[in-house]
């Protein structure tokens, strides 16, 4: 259906369309993220909705829907890294604290080499799987340990970057003496 056209739908009439949908079970996810979508959006601005009991029961729906079409968009079938990412950060919209999402994202960054934004999202996912190991989207014990590894990788290639802008500016300015650094211990093996 064309979404201009759903747009226009009541929210029984879309409700209708969903539930039709998951009945026949033949739906690509993408329609049943597009449904959803549009169920959150006219359930949230009608405050006397019947539905509004409903409303985070159609989000949960919603982030678990964008976490696997997000994935399914990145797997070698698909390969739309693309969409995958705006999919993903999507699903963050709704829960800002899903692990699964954060580490998705991370290696989509990293995959770029944008390792400043893949270290932001391997530690975010880390640190929102910490917070929250009984989240529906926690990491599991793989996935803790890869987000770890690229975690370290990632902040490396930072480290990398910033030491030779550093090296690079050396000869320009002299070090202040008043600048009372303490060194990280690696750091000599960095330069």
């Amino acid at each position: 259906m064309r979404l201009n056209r759903m747009n226009r739908l009541s929210i029984d009439e879309i409700v209708d369309i969903y539930d039709k949908l998951l009945e026949e079970q033949d739906y690509e996810l993408r329609d049943i993220v597009n449904i959803e979508e549009r169920l959150v959006r006219k359930i949230s601005r009608d405050r006397h909705s019947e539905y509004r009991f409903s409303l985070q029961r159609i989000k949960d729906s919603l982030i678990d829907h964008l976490v696997k079409y997000g994935s399914y968009l990145k797997t070698e079938y698909r390969k739309d890294d693309q969409l995958a990412e705006k999919t993903l950060i999507k699903a963050l919209k709704f829960d800002k604290t899903n692990p699964i999402a954060l580490y998705r994202l991370g290696f989509l960054a990293y995959k770029k080499r944008n390792y400043s934004r893949s270290v932001y999202f391997f530690e975010s996912a880390l640190k929102s799987h910490e917070l929250n190991e009984k989240h529906r989207h926690a990491l599991n014990s793989q996935q803790r340990y890869n987000a770890s590894l690229y975690l370290c990788n990632s902040a490396l290639y930072v480290a990398e970057f910033a030491q030779k802008s550093l090296a690079e500016i050396e000869g320009e300015v002299e070090r202040e003496n008043s600048v009372n650094l303490e060194l990280f211990p690696l750091y000599k093996y960095i330069k």
